[in-house]
């Protein structure tokens, strides 16, 4: 993998110096906030897509809206055997 090298200037420098914990690297650092970053991108396109399956299949919503609205804190029903 090729490596980069990212300047910071001075004022950046050390706003990570505040920013990262005492035994964290500056790489560590940056390289976490990618990655929480990529990672946060990635969660809102899935919430984007899954709201837009729930549109387009209202029979799924229909599911999820009796789900929420089961009583999961009372003892389940007994069946007739």
């Amino acid at each position: 993998m090729p490596t980069t090298t990212i300047e910071l200037d001075a004022d950046l420098q050390e706003k990570v110096g505040a920013l990262k914990a005492p035994e964290q690297s500056p790489i560590a650092f940056v390289r976490a906030l990618i990655e929480r970053e990529h990672s946060q991108r990635e969660q809102l396109a899935a919430a984007a897509a899954y709201q837009a399956l729930l549109v387009a299949h209202p029979e799924e919503q229909a599911a999820l809206a009796e789900w929420a609205s089961a009583p999961l804190a009372d003892a389940p029903a007994k069946s007739a055997s």
